[in-house]
């Protein structure tokens, strides 16, 4: 849990200046269709950790940053 504002609305605000840098969200809330719909919509990764092998998890995370620093050298 996040204090004063959900995750959705943090990626809301970022996204609204910020298109372009990667956003892996990881919760344990349920509901998780809405949420993951509603992450893909502003170019998130939603994964819940208890359907989500930590492997997985670092194997997402490092291939987003990988995919953030080959864009910023171009």
């Amino acid at each position: 849990m996040l204090p004063g504002k959900s995750g959705m609305q943090i990626l809301e605000e970022l996204r609204a200046t910020d298109k372009d840098t990667s956003v892996v969200m990881l919760t344990t809330l349920s509901g998780e269709g809405g949420l993951k719909l509603e992450a893909a919509k502003h170019n998130a990764v939603f994964l819940n950790k208890a359907n989500t092998a930590l492997e997985v998890v670092i194997e997402t995370v490092l291939r987003h940053l990988d995919e953030d620093l080959k864009d910023n050298d171009k």
